[in-house]
């Protein structure tokens, strides 16, 4: 039976990186230049005129996707048609098979007769 005992494990650990974040870990925000404030709010009236158009293409995108979605409905539905009529097609071609084999069989015991009274 093992004994338990309490280890110790020394690591060293790699210095703190830069995450990339412009506001790391503080709650002051940045003093931003008139050039920069009007840089955001140019983007900001950019992105309010493009709003509207960007409703729209989102609109057109799901009709698109609905069109899509239907469209294979149907070529799944057709698809199940078609082995549906390919089915009863080779039911009737059994039949017809089945239908013609005794047909023949009479022909020949017909023939068979007629050869007999011969």
């Amino acid at each position: 039976m093992r004994d338990k005992h309490e280890q110790t494990l020394t690591l060293t650990l790699p210095e703190k990186k830069d995450s990339g974040h412009l506001f790391e870990n503080t709650l002051e925000i940045p003093d931003f230049t008139a050039e920069t404030q009007l840089a955001i709010n140019g983007a900001a009236g950019e992105m309010a005129r493009l709003g509207p158009e960007m409703k729209d293409l989102q609109r057109d995108l799901q009709i698109s996707a609905q069109s899509q979605k239907r469209a294979e409905e149907n070529f799944c539905q057709a698809g199940k048609d078609f082995q549906k009529r390919m089915e009863e097609q080779q039911k009737k071609m059994k039949e017809r098979e089945q239908t013609m084999r005794d047909r023949q069989g009479k022909l020949r015991r017909e023939l068979a007769r007629n050869w007999a009274e011969i």
